[in-house]
């Protein structure tokens, strides 16, 4: 990579690698001198040891998004400079695929259990209930009644293929497209085959590499297969000039967002929740589309605007000049003003930025493409230009999102770890001194800070216990709240819109005639069903993720009103003049610079909540809200429009004004399509609310707790001393104490080296994460 921005980024990465690598060697030195190298010193050298390999697991996501056939996949290939993501017309891609550097070539294909393909069909044939209801009753292995639909049941697979001719004849498509619930019954059925022997009675892996890698697109490009499958991600070794794919960045290529498959906007959405960087692409062949609108307002509505960079996709076969090309990227930016103040977009060609990678490989077509494209030397200059331009803005981009999402925890870890090794390096340049009575003060002062860090450490324990709880306590009260319609704003949203969403129309009453009053029923319900999910989907989860991260950062805020009430500052324990006066009774002239104390001793502890969710595997917490066509509301509705109906032949006969059967029915029946409704969202909100404060913010905050007590503790024992045995210590080192001074000078001055190399890095950190909040 040449790039100087790609540099830059990676040279502060190198720098504090190397920084904890000479610090580990500084702790190995300190085992010549008797004693000096302890317990703590030994827990110093595990962290110099650690963070490299931290630095390594540490990765940005890049989520990159658009419309069907915008150019996503091309685009990720682009960016790899090589055609490893299946493309090409017909195409579409059906799960959200992940992309990042590994040592191999191989490809992690992650499916679902069989549990919880069942449920989805479940949850999928709720809108059948006349033909669900006693259907999956089976013998189990004792001769017990067992009821649940199990797709590796003959059976079921028969029951679930007649499910499919009854919603495909009986409920067609609707305006938006095909249903949801016939979709995922018809990908059931036809994946089954392929992918029966993958799946497993809990979540699964299978690996393909080398030369099966490509079998991957066999779940990533077919829809039925996709169906069963909860992850995918492939690992690309690293090869020269492949472009701007390295070890810290994972790039997404996300299903299409105007995808007619409901369960795409799920999976897009979780990743965009996750991602720290959006790229969305614009076809310049289409233009910016109502799907794309619609698209970027739910981007909008989540709070992750500005996180999105904008690309139009170049298609060099359908614009004859550049000016064309630009009256298009005007219009586009025009429209992107409506959410975002002067909107950068960049203009390039992903596709002939592919075709000129070393790494791809060209059919004769597309070689004389891509000589044709060459023609127009003013339109590929524009491309080349612009997408250069886009890469070093997003090299940047990935840069300050690395450094404040990572580096600041290390760097805050290294300046804690050096200023230990400075106070353990002026510690026993005071001990080995010729002075006597210097050297007994020492021995006193040492033995002092022994017995009171005894009780800071039995203080620092009551604070952390008593402030857990109240931060317990607060947080979930906050969970409670919001997730009760009565008292949380976006849960009370959510309930009016359901209340005030108009379920019955007249095209209802229609449908009758034309289809028959089953279909108008099921229709009428799956269609507020649909607009309540979007609600939802666009409103309510993106309130969600914003709650969480609100409530995360009160956690962090919480956790350093902890710290200044420990008042954890390593003067108030440790005698400062044991550095402060060492330059100027120690024989050695140059330890004033040796000795200096870092800022570090001061430092507050970094909360670092996405290490904790890291590694307890916590996700962004979701619940699916499912609400059924109960066989008791279509009982009900069947029953009074047949008791409407007979009312108004009798009142025809009679000639009396009798209602009408169709309207009435419909509308009595939509009162209790509502109830229903409302009972199954104040449901949705308990699970949900539960899960939220049971299985994300208590094991978080549990967690946190034990990392930040950790970390103090890091901070006030890395500069304890095991002194038990200073007097045997001193005497063993009497008859060296020139040479161990010698020894103690040098390391001294790479200690000095060190603590300037760590603090010149801290004002390029510090202004990433202004800039980024200035931003934001």
């Amino acid at each position: 990579m040449t790039d100087s921005s790609i540099m830059k980024k990676r040279n502060t990465i190198e720098i504090i690698g190397s920084i904890s690598k000479e610090l580990a060697t500084v702790f190995g030195n300190m085992k010549a001198v008797p004693g000096m190298y302890d317990s703590f010193m030994e827990q110093n050298y595990r962290v110099c040891r650690e963070i490299p390999e931290q630095i390594d697991e540490g990765v940005v996501r890049i989520g990159v998004v658009g419309a069907i056939k915008s150019g996503k996949t091309t685009f990720v290939n682009s960016l790899l400079q090589e055609d490893l993501l299946k493309r090409g017309a017909g195409l579409v891609t059906s799960t959200v695929t992940r992309v990042k550097r590994g040592k191999e070539l191989q490809a992690h294909v992650m499916f679902k259990s069989w549990d919880d393909v069942n449920q989805q069909i479940e949850n999928a044939l709720l809108f059948l209930p006349d033909m669900v209801q006693g259907a999956f009753c089976h013998e189990n292995d004792n001769g017990k009644q067992k009821s649940g639909f199990d797709l590796r049941r003959k059976s079921d697979r028969q029951f679930l293929r007649a499910a499919k001719l009854r919603l495909y004849s009986d409920f067609s498509v609707t305006e938006t497209g095909i249903r949801p619930e016939a979709a995922l019954i018809s990908n059931a059925i036809e994946g089954y085959d392929a992918v029966k022997s993958f799946v497993q009675a809990d979540p699964s892996t299978v690996i393909f590499r080398g030369d099966q890698f490509g079998r991957h697109r066999d779940f990533t490009g077919v829809g039925a297969n996709a169906f069963f499958v909860r992850d995918v991600l492939l690992e690309i070794p690293g090869r020269e000039n492949q472009g701007f794919l390295d070890s810290m960045v994972e790039i997404a290529d996300c299903q299409g967002s105007d995808s007619t498959d409901p369960s795409h906007m799920i999976r897009i959405q979780e990743y965009l929740i996750s991602a720290n960087l959006l790229i969305y692409i614009i076809s310049s062949r289409t233009g910016l589309r109502e799907a794309d609108l619609k698209f970027i307002k739910l981007i909008q509505t989540m709070g992750i605007l500005n996180n999105i960079q904008f690309v139009l996709n170049v298609d060099l076969s359908e614009h004859d000049t550049l000016d064309d090309l630009k009256n298009v990227e005007k219009t586009i930016r025009q429209g992107l003003g409506y959410f975002i103040d002067n909107p950068v977009i960049y203009t390039f060609s992903t596709l002939l930025n592919l075709f000129k990678a070393d790494n791809c490989s060209l059919t004769l077509k597309n070689e004389e493409r891509l000589k044709q494209w060459q023609l127009d030397d003013e339109l590929v200059q524009y491309s080349d230009l612009q997408s250069r331009a886009f890469r070093q803005a997003l090299n940047e981009l990935v840069k300050n999102r690395y450094n404040t999402i990572f580096m600041g925890n290390h760097l805050e870890r290294l300046r804690t770890v050096a200023g230990s090794a400075a106070k353990r390096n002026a510690m026993f340049m005071e001990l080995l001194s010729d002075d006597l009575e210097r050297e007994s003060a020492a021995i006193a002062r040492i033995k002092g800070v022994q017995t009171r860090s005894k009780q800071f450490e039995a203080f620092m324990d009551e604070s952390i216990e008593s402030a857990l709880e109240i931060i317990r306590r607060d947080a979930f009260s906050a969970v409670r709240t919001f997730f009760d319609p009565g008292r949380g704003h976006e849960a009370g949203k959510v309930m009016r819109f359901v209340m005030d969403y108009m379920i019955y129309s007249e095209k209802y009453e229609q449908m009758v005639a034309e289809s028959g009053f089953h279909h108008s029923l099921y229709c009428m319900f799956h269609d507020f069903r649909v607009a309540l999910d979007l609600f939802i989907a666009t409103h309510f989860t993106p309130a969600v993720a914003d709650f969480i991260n609100e409530q995360e950062s009160l956690i962090k805020e919480e956790f350093r009103k902890v710290y200044s009430s420990c008042n954890v500052d390593i003067s108030n324990v440790y005698d400062s003049h044991i550095a402060d006066d060492v330059a100027t009774r120690c024989d050695n002239p140059s330890a004033e610079a040796v000795v200096t104390e870092p800022k570090s001793a001061k430092a507050v502890p970094y909360v670092d909540l996405n290490a904790a969710r890291r590694i307890l595997g916590l996700q962004f917490p979701k619940v699916s809200f499912n609400a059924g066509y109960s066989a008791k509301i279509k009982a009900d509705a069947v029953a009074r429009f047949g008791f409407y109906t007979l009312m108004e032949a009798f009142g025809k006969i009679l000639n009396m004004l009798a209602r009408p059967a169709r309207a009435s029915t419909l509308k009595e029946t939509s009162k209790k399509i509502r109830k229903e409704l409302l009972g199954s969202i104040n449901n949705y909100f308990k699970v949900y609310g539960d899960k939220v404060e049971n299985e994300y913010f208590a094991p978080l905050i549990l967690a946190v707790a034990r990392d930040f007590r950790d970390k103090l503790m890091e901070m006030f024992q890395m500069s304890k001393f095991e002194g038990e045995q200073l007097e045997t210590i001193i005497n063993e080192s009497r008859s060296g104490r020139k040479e161990q001074l010698e020894r103690l000078e040098v390391l001294g001055k790479v200690i000095e080296t060190i603590i300037l190399e760590i603090e010149n890095i801290v004002p390029e950190l510090e202004d990433v994460n202004i800039r980024a909040h200035e931003k934001n």
